[in-house]
């Protein structure tokens, strides 16, 4: 039939080409109605004469002896297999939440060997196309019996066995649309020497797959397809290329001699003795002089093979396998990539992109059911604790402080900025700190901290780290204040390198400056009596880093001149107070430190503001005192 329809094709185009010759039938026309037909008649193309029509794909399917053998002999194949599955376990994963309860996870997992187990179960499923964790808890659990994991108790979980697919055989595939356990075998089966046959409930099964089958009814046998499967023609062809330079290497130089009446004398076997250990004699006296010695009638000449281009035939076999397992070359085969300026890097990246997203949508779906067992068996809730797969990419030492620095200089920005409140960027840099893991026992050492009500530091400047006279310690709200009497409020903070900011003042002509214990910032000053237990203390540090939006001004009727500068931080705790309730006398908030109450004989117009770094200490608490002018003493210049 089809030679019936290509001779009808072959009529009915000769035809057409005999009215367009004849200028009966318009060209265009005609390559729009033959299009590629004409043009696969004519080359042929696409017709019985091209041999690539006659090739089909078919299946061949690769039994358990074949995957041995293919594992255990091949390392291509081993390869294959293994590196996956290790690099999807080789850093494995942090368990997030409170410091008690990720502790009982991590001696769970440990106790019960979860990652080894994880690791094995893995490369079965890849070897021969499924594998599964039997989750054995209990004493006289009933493994046909479907496992209530919110029943498991504190240790409950006994083992668990990794069985290959051969080893546990799934029974008919679950196809009721509302069953839990749709998709997976209605039961497993496995033989046991003391208990016969033994059938296991799908609930107490943690389920892996090689590589799925993406119709449900293929899974005639419950489980999906080796990965060697659809690997094996490239692993094949790279293993015979490699085979095949080794055998090339036997031949790569061979001695040729011309021997005279050679086919006539063959048949006598004295002559034969005679000749072989004639030329065995030639052969060693070659060796030892470097000459070949030989009858005049005889002639010898030596045939070389050429490999040049072995090497490169070979390393495409081994790019095909590799590109075929979705995996770098060098990490296949262990080797610097070639070329200049090549690192390799950017392939590892996109490998280990890769193994992330597989870890994200086969690992963690697949241990869902071990891992809320897990939790049960650590004594753990639920929603306690929960994980992060670990970066394959391992930063070096300085990288990691590199990033570490950025990182603390994007929360100070923020901090500046007031776009977040102080207290919850605190709490939210706490937590990054504590799930990086660079400081041990961190979440510990804050719990402490936070019963003891110990107050939050920062480091200084080093200018503040050793002032030269003793600092007042800031008042901390007493017990009595949260009894809720209303009183007045002023609120301040000390500024703890206040020797920048007087050596600034006398190097621009400042006659004489507030006292270095005196220097501080008013973040509150409230007539009108408040509950200070409703404004809270702040006792964290605020820096100011250098910079930023300064100018020296003259302020109200007293003769102060001060240094105004911008702090998002300072600006969002004076809202905080005026929402509780405090009274403020001015338009607005702008942070200052008064420099000096005699400034008369100074422009602040012609001052170039001080520009370095501002460091405060913790809040002050006191009672608003109407004549504190009385209580401020000047340091005269040079004194």
């Amino acid at each position: 039939m089809a030679h019936a329809l290509y001779d009808a094709i072959d009529a009915t185009a000769a035809g057409r080409l005999a009215h367009i010759s004849q200028g009966s039938l318009d060209p265009i026309s005609a390559d729009a109605a033959l299009s590629d037909s004409l043009r696969n008649l004519v080359s042929g193309l696409g017709t019985e004469r091209d041999k690539a029509t006659h090739g089909r794909f078919a299946n061949e399917w690769l039994d358990k002896f074949q995957l041995d053998a293919m594992y255990q002999s091949d390392w291509l194949a081993g390869k294959i297999i293994d590196a996956p599955a290790d690099d999807m376990t080789r850093e494995w994963r942090t368990w997030n939440g409170p410091a008690r309860a990720v502790a009982a996870v991590d001696d769970a997992e440990e106790d019960l060997r979860v990652r080894e187990r994880v690791n094995h179960v893995l490369k079965l499923a890849r070897l021969y196309g499924g594998a599964g964790i039997y989750i054995g808890v209990g004493e006289d659990a009933d493994p046909a019996k479907e496992l209530d994991v919110a029943s498991i108790q504190r240790g409950d979980i006994r083992y668990l066995h990794v069985l290959s697919r051969y080893e546990l055989w799934a029974g008919n595939i679950d196809r009721d649309p509302v069953s839990p356990y749709f998709g997976e075998p209605e039961y497993y089966m496995m033989s046991s020497p003391t208990a016969g046959g033994v059938r296991i409930h799908p609930s107490r099964v943690v389920r892996f797959l090689g590589q799925a089958r993406l119709e449900l009814s293929r899974q005639v046998d419950g489980w999906g397809l080796p990965v060697l499967q659809r690997l094996y023609d490239a692993i094949r062809d790279a293993v015979a290329s490699n085979q095949g330079l080794a055998a090339m290497v036997q031949e790569a130089k061979v001695d040729v001699i011309k021997v005279k009446g050679l086919t006539q004398n063959a048949v006598d076997e004295g002559w034969r003795r005679r000749t072989l250990a004639r030329f065995s004699l030639a052969n060693q006296a070659k060796s030892l002089v470097g000459a070949m010695l030989l009858d005049a009638e005889e002639a010898w000449e030596q045939k070389k093979l050429s490999l040049a281009d072995m090497p490169k035939v070979i390393s495409t076999f081994l790019e095909i396998a590799s590109g075929a397992a979705d995996m770098p070359v060098s990490r296949l085969l262990g080797t610097a990539p070639g070329g200049l300026n090549s690192t390799g890097e950017a392939d590892i990246r996109h490998y280990y992109d890769s193994i992330s997203a597989r870890q994200r949508t086969e690992l963690s779906p697949g241990l869902r059911r071990l891992d809320e067992a897990i939790k049960r068996h650590a004594g753990v809730g639920k929603r306690s604790v929960s994980y992060t797969w670990n970066s394959l990419w391992q930063m070096t030492d300085a990288e990691r402080a590199d990033i570490g620095l950025k990182n603390a200089q994007r929360t100070q920005v923020v901090r500046q900025t007031g776009l977040v409140p102080v207290r919850a960027l605190a709490q939210a840099e706490r937590s990054r700190l504590v799930q990086s893991g660079e400081f041990p026992a961190l979440e510990d050492a804050l719990q402490q901290s936070e019963a003891r009500r110990d107050p939050d530091f920062t480091m200084p400047s080093a200018s503040a780290q050793a002032p030269s006279e003793p600092r007042p310690s800031p008042r901390p709200i007493e017990a009595g204040d949260a009894a809720g009497r209303p009183r007045t409020l002023y609120v301040s903070r000390p500024v703890l390198n206040a020797a920048d900011i007087i050596a600034w003042a006398r190097s621009h002509g400042f006659a004489s400056t507030l006292e270095a214990d005196d220097l501080h910032v008013t973040v509150a000053f409230s007539r009108k009596p408040l509950d200070w237990a409703a404004v809270g203390s702040d006792w964290e540090t605020v820096s100011v880093a250098p910079g930023g939006k300064r100018q020296v001004k003259a302020l109200g009727d007293k003769g102060a001149v001060v240094l105004r500068f911008d702090s998002g931080a300072l600006t969002e705790r004076w809202r905080q107070i005026i929402a509780a309730g405090a009274s403020w006398d001015h338009d607005g908030f702008q942070p200052h430190v008064t420099i000096t109450y005699a400034g008369g004989d100074v422009d602040p117009a012609s001052v170039q503001p001080y520009d370095g770094p501002l460091v405060l200490g913790a809040e002050r608490f006191a009672e608003v005192n109407e004549d504190w002018l009385a209580r401020v003493r000047e340091e005269p210049a040079g004194s």
